[in-house]
């Protein structure tokens, strides 16, 4: 009686598991559709331009109701933000020193992210390889590839030294060489100031930084949040000219 009473309990145990692992994952699929509705219906809005662009430009997250879920729905320029997998990287480097980092690790750490970009082959000095990475026990080395989103930045060696401030200064889905200055949030515009007063004659970086002329020029990033969960979705897309 003992034995089959532990049974019981045991697969009733399991039972319950299996039903909050199934309702959690409904949940989460749930969330995430509702997020996905609600960034293509802020497209829309913005593929529209007129108010709605100006509103959704405007800053701050609005609230969108999808199917009865409230989504929380954020809209932020890309533009004025440095590309990791395009920019230049003087202004990369001129991010961090002039952002807290040392110039040593500021200069070893672009090494790093130019090392994960590149092709395979030797690492650019003060950068990492493969058996670098191996050697501080890490089962990954570079990928050799452009970075697919910011969040992978972390991967890279000293990745885990960048501050939230920083990786919010950073994209890589414009694809530019020179981040918008009229775009750019106080840690690039600082990096710009900094570059500038490297080079002889000034506002070199400054200048080539430039201004987002018309809205059908910039390039936009939408993100939904959904739910206490921390369900998260998001979607950009780019206005051609």
């Amino acid at each position: 009686i003992v034995l089959l009473t532990l049974l019981a309990t045991s697969a009733a145990a399991v039972s319950l598991l299996h039903r909050r692992a199934a309702q959690a994952f409904g949940n989460a699929v749930q969330a995430e559709s509702a997020a996905d509705s609600a960034i293509r219906v802020v497209l829309l809005q913005l593929a529209g331009r007129g108010q709605m662009w100006a509103k959704w430009l405007g800053g701050g997250t609005r609230t969108i109701e999808i199917a009865g879920a409230p989504t929380k729905v954020r809209v932020e320029l890309e533009d004025g933000r440095i590309d990791l997998n395009t920019g230049s990287r003087k202004l990369l480097y001129a991010l961090f020193a002039a952002n807290g980092w040392s110039e040593s690790n500021a200069r070893t750490f672009v090494a790093r992210i130019e090392d994960w970009i590149d092709p395979v082959g030797d690492p650019q000095p003060g950068g990492a390889e493969l058996r670098n990475y191996q050697a501080l026990g890490r089962l990954y080395g570079p990928r050799h590839a452009p970075f697919e989103c910011v969040a992978e930045l972390r991967q890279v060696l000293g990745g885990d030294r960048v501050s939230s401030m920083l990786m919010r200064a950073l994209t890589g889905d414009t694809h530019a060489r020179y981040p918008s200055q009229s775009a750019a949030p106080t840690a690039v515009l600082r990096s710009l100031r900094s570059a500038d007063e490297r080079q002889p004659g000034g506002r070199h970086w400054l200048g080539k930084a430039g201004h987002s002329a018309s809205p059908v020029d910039i390039f936009v990033g939408s993100s939904a949040v959904v739910g206490i969960g921390g369900v998260y979705a998001c979607a950009k897309y780019l206005r051609p000219t």
